[in-house]
């Protein structure tokens, strides 16, 4: 839970509400300070001292990165990618398909899922499991 709270904090840096799902509109500036966002949240935390265990510090500097070693920051391969950064990641996503957008039909949770399955890199296992419990909802 402390790790969703603070994964964020540092896209504060980039000036606008973005999500994964925008990088393709961010001009080459706010694209890279939005893949530094996580060390940027570490690093803001830092500076006002509060203090994380490792585990925290890791899912919260890795939540963007992907199995298939294309996340950022640090381009990491499967192995170094724990499930629990992984859950943010889809937790992160799903609350931001979940916004209402104007003129846009409300998305269904199977069809958030859906999308987040396809775009982000994540451990199929977590993604079935996730599909059961909607399923199961």
């Amino acid at each position: 839970p402390i790790s969703g709270l603070f994964h964020d904090i540092g896209v504060q840096g980039v000036g606008k509400e973005i999500s994964i799902f925008d990088l393709k509109t961010l001009d080459e500036v706010d694209r890279k300070k939005y893949e530094q966002h996580p060390r940027s949240s570490l690093s803001y935390l830092k500076e006002k001292k509060i203090t994380l265990t490792p585990v925290i510090s890791d899912i919260i500097e890795r939540h963007h990165e992907r199995l298939d070693g294309k996340g950022f920051p640090g381009q990491l391969p499967a192995h170094k990618v724990p499930m629990e950064a992984q859950l943010l990641a889809y937790a992160d996503a799903f609350e931001y398909l979940s916004r209402p957008v104007p003129g846009k039909a409300k998305l269904q949770p199977l069809e958030m899922h859906k999308i987040i399955s396809t775009e982000l890199s994540l451990s199929p296992e977590l993604l079935l499991k996730i599909e059961k419990f909607l399923k199961d909802s």
